[in-house]
């Protein structure tokens, strides 16, 4: 007797690593415009719809319909490319590329509120957001990565530069590819990579793997308290950024009996109300920069330094941009 195979239904498509050309996956933000506070961590889709391309957050949709998610502000209704990337800028703000023709691709976006298109030759346009993996928003672009026809090299274009200047980014012999299929962050083994997937003459996917990006920093949106205690050892190169909120904070560092060399120490770095606390004490301190407190906000701080030697300290109370309060003590220590 034959069983009948399960049938399983599900409203939205399984999510894939690779692109199927009508629909699009990515990391964005909680909301369209929204400060980018921590990383974009909420997925997000953008589809072609009966009137035109579609998107929405994944976790709002009952699926990938035509009365789904929001319309798309960039591109005229009953625009229907049967290639598209979906990305987001550092302002939150939706950035679609589609193959224009078989040998153009148009990447649009929003620029002080006007969109804005940029044309240049190549096919499989794949954007990526890099704030996703580097912190630093100053550092961070949307990228378009393609290539031109079939052939061994891979092409990208910057956000910065009005996607106006073509980099070559790789000559690999005897690789021929046809398509790139999807880019996107992967986490492994600790770290994050920008994944590239291609596919080459032969029908195989190809994968490509950037260097590990540094760690992501945790930012704490809510109050946060902290203490750390460090004694007896010696510490080399020492960089420690004890809480990140954006609220308020209440922070506790203590160090005693070790060795301390070349040692940055940020007490807190908080948008709202922080309280800092710094001791020192039968420690030997070279070369150290101390910042208690970086606020937007009120903020309080005291350090206390004691029995201890100290050399080249570099020691800032607070930069706030409201009202705040300082008490920074020496005892019976040695400085110079």
């Amino acid at each position: 007797m034959r069983r009948r195979p399960a049938v399983v239904s599900v409203n939205l498509p399984v999510e894939r690593p690779l692109s199927r050309g009508a629909y699009c996956y990515c990391d964005g933000p909680v909301a369209f415009a929204s400060t980018q506070i921590q990383r974009f961590s909420d997925r997000w889709v953008c589809w072609v719809a009966s009137a035109g391309m579609r998107y929405g957050k994944l976790a709002d949709l009952a699926g990938l319909g035509d009365a789904e998610g929001t319309a798309n502000e960039l591109f005229i209704a009953g625009e229907r490319p049967a290639v598209l990337s979906f990305s987001f800028d550092q302002d939150a703000r939706p950035v679609i590329a589609i193959q224009q023709t078989p040998t153009a691709i148009e990447v649009r976006r929003k620029v002080s509120g006007v969109v804005t298109s940029y044309i240049f030759n190549g096919i499989s346009p794949q954007l990526f957001y890099n704030g996703i993996v580097v912190a630093s928003t100053t550092n961070a672009d949307v990228v378009c990565f393609y290539i031109k026809a079939a052939g061994d090299a891979i092409y990208a274009r910057f956000q910065r530069d009005n996607f106006a200047i073509e980099y070559t980014l790789n000559s690999i012999a005897a690789i021929e590819l046809v398509a790139l299929l999807k880019v996107d962050r992967l986490h492994k083994d600790g770290s994050d990579y920008c994944f590239l997937f291609a596919l080459d003459s032969f029908g195989r996917q190809v994968v490509f793997k950037s260097l590990p990006f540094p760690a992501f920093p945790l930012v704490i949106l809510e109050p946060a308290y902290l203490t750390i205690g460090f004694q007896g050892g010696t510490t080399n190169a020492l960089v420690l950024i004890a809480v990140m909120p954006t609220e308020k904070s209440t922070a506790a560092t203590a160090f005693g009996s070790g060795v301390y060399f070349a040692a940055v120490i940020s007490a807190s770095q908080p948008v709202e109300k922080t309280t800092g606390t710094l001791s020192f004490s039968a420690g030997v301190y070279t070369l150290t920069v101390l910042a208690v407190n970086q606020g937007a906000d009120k903020g309080s701080q005291v350090a206390t330094f004691s029995a201890g030697n100290y050399v080249q300290q570099i020691v800032s109370g607070g930069t706030f941009l409201e009202k705040s309060s300082g008490s920074i003590g020496f005892q019976s220590g040695n400085y110079s």
